[in-house]
């Protein structure tokens, strides 16, 4: 993973990115590249790993961790779920495209453990109950609240889901 470094007043302007002398910006780059990388907030670490795995994984938890507690919750969670499977079927299929000799290697059983964490990722996104039932002898106020108190509980869950690779 690169490792960004914060400028507190650019010495140049770096048009590209946006960026005016005198202003605050974020830099990065890869091992072993050239390309500097150069922004004016602080990168997520979805852009601070060369890993096509990794990037979209990191990615998903950022997107989890930025969810509204409201019943948009729904459609992204499912979203979220068979991005999951996608991503842990595109690492199966790393695998069984590997010679079989080589599928039992450390790379393959990475490959096979990371399809596997992304399913059990999908599993318990889609185990939650995100349906809301509002009590129909409840006023409006105390729906209201009720139906608040869910979707944090919801979020609360969701957000709680592990998905770190071992």
């Amino acid at each position: 993973m690169a490792r960004a470094h914060h400028v507190k007043r650019a010495r140049r302007a770096y048009k590209d990115a946006g960026i005016k002398k005198g202003e605050s910006y974020w830099w990065w780059r890869f091992y072993r590249s050239t390309h500097v990388n150069r922004s004016k907030v602080q990168p997520r670490p979805s852009q601070l790993t060369g890993s096509d795995f990794l990037s979209q994984l990191y990615a998903i938890q950022e997107e989890i961790e930025a969810l509204p507690a409201d019943a948009e919750l729904i459609s992204a969670v499912e979203d979220l779920a068979g991005r999951l499977r996608t991503l842990g079927e595109e690492q199966t299929d790393k695998r069984d495209n590997m010679p079989e000799a080589l599928q039992d290697s450390e790379t393959g059983q990475l490959l096979e453990a990371r399809a596997e964490a992304c399913e059990a990722g999908a599993d318990e996104l889609e185990a939650i109950d995100l349906e809301f039932e509002a009590d129909g002898e409840d006023d409006d106020e105390e729906t209201e609240h009720a139906e608040k108190v869910h979707w944090d509980r919801v979020l609360e869950e969701v957000q709680a889901i592990s998905l770190e690779i071992d």
